[in-house]
């Protein structure tokens, strides 16, 4: 594992600059990660951790090389950031979950 929120310092602005540093060194774009941030800010200190979490998870995947890029079914592009809690990517077009691993 390449990335890790384990072992960093615990406050929430030096969370989100690793968490916004490693997505730019991943090849995130620069919208991707502003919405990571909005959303980890958007509500108390237990969300920003999931929501920073989920992004370096995806940081890994994609380091590893495991991370889909389009749809299997239909070839849409699959967003970056959707619903990492279950470790599948849902594609908006035609519903088909990709699952990782």
């Amino acid at each position: 594992m390449k990335y890790n929120l384990v072992g960093q310092d615990g406050n929430a602005f030096a969370l989100m600059a690793y968490t916004s540093k490693a997505m730019k060194e991943q090849g995130f774009s620069k919208g991707d990660i502003n919405h990571v941030i909005e959303d980890a800010m958007a509500s108390n200190y237990n969300n920003l951790i999931f929501v920073l979490d989920c992004a370096i998870q995806k940081c890994n995947l994609r380091a590893d090389g495991m991370m889909p890029d389009y749809c299997e079914c239909c070839g849409a592009e699959l967003n970056k950031y959707a619903d990492c809690i279950d470790g599948a990517w849902h594609c908006e077009d035609c519903a088909y979950e990709a699952v990782n691993g």
